[in-house]
């Protein structure tokens, strides 16, 4: 079963990346969420794949917002619950100081400053 995992994994992050290309965020955000639900499903407990999914689902938020300002704030709303979510697991994981972890918080940081202006 592990390898269908993986192979359902891989499949649904090409999806992803392919419609982030094509800038078809809505889509994108769709199969994030299930991509999301899927780790959390398939490998619970800590996990760095669903960290790094919770992550992409945070930046497809963010993507969304800057396309769509009626949802301004419900994509804001929704990046930072990702962001969150990621950042719990990858701390535990990795500790606070790694690149990982300053990496989300950074994007983390840039959508406060998004959120005001």
């Amino acid at each position: 079963h592990f390898r269908q995992h993986v192979l359902a994994d891989l499949f649904f992050e090409q999806l992803c990346t392919a419609y982030g290309s094509k800038k078809k965020y809505g889509e994108q955000r769709r199969l994030l969420e299930r991509r999301c639900a899927f780790h959390k499903a398939a490998y619970p407990g800590l996990s760095g794949a669903h960290a790094w999914a919770c992550e992409a689902l945070g930046d497809c938020h963010r993507a969304l917002s800057a396309q769509n300002a009626n949802g301004k704030k419900a994509s804001f709303a929704d990046a930072q619950r990702c962001y969150h979510e990621a950042l719990e697991v990858l701390r535990l994981m990795f500790g606070p100081d790694h690149e990982y972890v300053t990496d989300v918080e950074s994007k983390e940081a840039l959508l406060e400053i998004e959120a005001i202006r």
